[in-house]
């Protein structure tokens, strides 16, 4: 039988909500110095902005979406479902909230776990210089192209 990973591969992060088992046993396995637990109801690294960590992740996630670099996802339906269907707000800090699951499951729609799952590499910030240098060709090329687009508009 073959493993999908050996403690050699590189992993970076494995974002864990209430699975403690599986992070044990992950740990018992010999990934512990690769794998960060992830508690959602933690403190946000910037509690100016977001009332706790998951608020935080989804908002990264939603400025990298938004950001100058090409981002691509799987076209998958129940991927877009819940990236779309969670709702949120502000609190009286102006800081981000989403949603409850329970409020979530009160209006029809199951749990974004597949948009938890990639809310979750937005976790904390991983520096690869590389991937950073190609990031910025891409916003550098990206943002040439729109203010062709906007001088054309102009002429």
């Amino acid at each position: 039988m073959r493993t999908l990973l050996s403690p050699s591969d590189d992993v970076w992060q494995l974002g864990i909500k209430l699975e403690v088992r599986i992070y044990d046993r992950l740990r018992e396995r010999g990934y512990g110095s690769r794998i960060t637990a992830v508690n959602g109801g933690a403190k946000a690294s910037n509690g100016n902005r977001f009332v706790n960590k998951r608020s935080e992740m989804w908002g990264v996630m939603k400025d990298w979406f938004e950001g100058d670099a090409p981002v691509g996802i799987p076209d998958k339906d129940s991927l877009h479902a819940d990236l779309t269907g969670l709702k949120f707000s502000y609190d009286s800090n102006t800081r981000l909230k989403l949603e409850r699951k329970e409020d979530m499951k009160k209006r029809g729609l199951r749990s974004p776990d597949e948009g938890d799952a990639l809310a979750l590499t937005f976790a904390f910030p991983i520096h690869d210089s590389k991937r950073d240098q190609t990031e910025d060709r891409y916003a550098r090329a990206a943002r040439k192209q729109r203010q062709k687009a906007s001088s054309a508009w102009a002429a």
